[in-house]
């Protein structure tokens, strides 16, 4: 009983590091917006001495050409008695002179006060740095806390606790519940609700209607993990260079980016959303301007109009079935009221009229919903054909032989690259019932946006290989938990949501492009030309013992009709 106290001691201290975490975060948070505000109003009053000052040296000019002028031309000659006396024409010059001098000290006023401003400007400006740094510390320690304090109350949901010692005394079970109960953000009811409000910059959201209270909790405990990590990420100097190499690389380039070293480097450590738009673009270019020459301008359009053109029943209501199925967990896409559900059908039954012979295949709705979140529908059209028609050809048929064959190749990489782990992993199940889907869908299944965007940008440049890399970066990434585990259906729980549980993007890029090399393309091709034919031959038996049956069934109809 004195460990479950311990541990709900423990529970509260950490919620109450974690309230003071917040109360500093909200207090720095508000001294930034001070420090903002004085900024934009000292900005304010120095635009409004540059003004003046400007006015001031104007003024400055004109009493100076007009002094020099006076004394240039020298006294007028006195006509009618309307000029004035020489003794007249110099007071005035005197005071022109007068006025200068006093404008001159106003100017030399005004620029030390500019000077001042700048200077106060520049220090509040440091002032401000300094306080974002530590809002962005405060939130990495929030994040860390509030990590901690969730996988302690996952333990506490499971009953691991109760099961070693017991019933605990009401208090504790009181007190347990109110923290689970704030942990999980209320009732049933106002999770969906909540979960909404707090999508990210994407769209997507976590909701917990789908799972247990222990599931939920693992879920938040990932993500606040994952949060916490990419707040550091923020504050490591090596981003700043990372946006300012794709500043750098953008302003040397056309409107269509050209293939390079460079970017391809750059794609590999993962594109800014700012740039995602045009370098997707750019990319998808490549791959589809010979055929886009081909069709011609107004293609899409066309395609979208011509209501006419003959168009595969099953596809169409496919299509219509799988809308909402497309991406459930972001609000663009969450139910057919949604913002972007019109423009996925659109592009889907535009597709299906471009390329008849694939149509539609489940998984293509997937690849479409990412394209829409940084492109138009023409653009995302245009993608949709990269992908199924240049990047993975053969994947979208019925037989997906291409499919089929490059995870049989994956199994002979695994087990080259991962000698150990493949043989403990096969012992109890098939890698690749997980890997398909990963390829097939380019990891958007199961995977948070912050980790699956990154792995599309390489794939968008350097095409399907990156697949290899990642599959088995994930598995490598995974490997000493997934060594420890003996128990099948413990594996298959994992594997089925590992993606979700990847939480350090650049270690899982470190593991797919550094610790897997050396990674030659010579290899899976040497691969392919092994097992594509073995499955074709397979896919030819199977042909035949279809027919076989068919006949046989055929026959026995025929059999029973003349006995009858």
């Amino acid at each position: 009983m004195q460990i479950l106290r311990d541990r709900c001691r423990l529970i509260l201290e950490l919620e109450e590091a974690l309230q003071n975490s917040r109360s500093e975060k909200d207090t720095l948070v508000q001294r930034s917006e001070i420090l903002k505000n004085e900024l934009l109003e000292m900005a304010r009053q120095s635009a409004k001495l540059r003004e003046n000052l400007r006015n001031k040296e104007n003024a400055i000019v004109l009493l100076t050409e007009q002094v020099t002028k006076q004394e240039l031309s020298g006294p007028r000659p006195v006509r009618n008695g309307s000029q004035r006396s020489l003794p007249d024409t110099e007071d005035q010059v005197q005071k022109m002179r007068d006025i200068l001098e006093a404008y001159k000290e106003k100017l030399a006023f005004l620029n030390e006060e500019i000077v001042s401003q700048n200077n106060l400007r520049t220090e509040m400006a440091g002032r401000e740095e300094v306080l974002l740094g530590m809002i962005t510390d405060w939130e990495a320690k929030h994040a860390r806390l509030e990590s901690r304090l969730l996988y302690s109350l996952k333990d506490m949901a499971s009953g691991k606790v109760k099961s070693i010692l017991g019933s605990p005394e009401d208090e504790v079970s009181r007190i347990r519940q109110r923290i689970l109960d704030e942990a999980l953000g209320g009732s049933e009811a106002d999770a969906h609700v909540k979960a909404v409000t707090e999508c990210d910059r994407y769209g997507f959201f976590v909701s917990r209607l789908h799972y247990t209270n222990e599931e939920y909790l693992e879920r938040k405990a990932l993500e606040a993990e994952r949060r916490q990590r990419l707040v550091n990420l923020r504050k490591d100097p090596s981003s700043a260079d990372l946006s300012a190499k794709w500043d750098s690389f953008l302003t040397k380039q056309t409107r269509l980016l050209q293939k390079s070293e460079e970017l391809k480097n750059l794609m590999r450590i993962g594109c800014p959303d700012g740039h995602r738009g045009r370098v997707w673009k750019s990319c998808v270019e490549w791959r589809v301007s010979a055929i886009k020459t081909v069709k011609g301008v107004g293609y899409y359009q066309s395609l979208v109009k011509d209501t006419a053109k003959p168009l595969a029943s099953s596809a169409a209501k496919q299509i219509k079935i799988d809308l909402c199925r497309t991406l459930p967990n972001n609000v663009h896409f969450m139910n057919m009221e949604s913002d972007m559900i019109p423009r996925l059908e659109e592009v889907l039954l535009a597709f299906s009229r471009h390329n008849p012979a694939v149509a539609y295949c489940q998984g293509m709705n997937r690849l479409v919903a990412v394209a829409l979140l940084f492109l138009n529908e023409e653009d995302a059209f245009w993608c949709l054909v990269a992908i199924v028609e240049y990047l993975l050809p053969g994947y979208f048929t019925i037989n997906m032989i291409e499919a089929q064959t490059d995870q049989r190749i994956f199994r002979d990489l695994f087990a080259t690259k991962l000698p150990e782990l493949f043989s403990h992993l096969s012992q109890q199940l098939d890698p690749t019932l997980y890997s398909f889907n990963w390829f097939l869908t380019v990891f958007v299944d199961n995977m948070h946006p912050d980790i699956f965007l990154p792995i599309w940008d390489a794939f968008l440049v350097e095409g399907k290989k990156v697949l290899f890399r990642f599959s088995l970066a994930m598995f490598k990434y995974f490997e000493d938990v997934l060594m420890e585990i003996t128990d099948q259906n413990l594996a298959n729980k994992l594997l089925r949501n590992l993606g979700d549980r990847v939480t350090d993007l650049r270690k899982l890029q470190a593991i797919a492009f550094e610790t897997l090399n050396p990674f030659p393309m010579k290899l899976v091709k040497a691969r392919r030309a092994v097992h594509l034919p073995e499955i074709m031959a397979e896919m030819q038996q199977l042909e035949k013992l279809r027919a076989s049956v068919s006949q046989s069934h055929s026959n026995s109809n025929n059999q029973e009709e003349d006995d009858l």
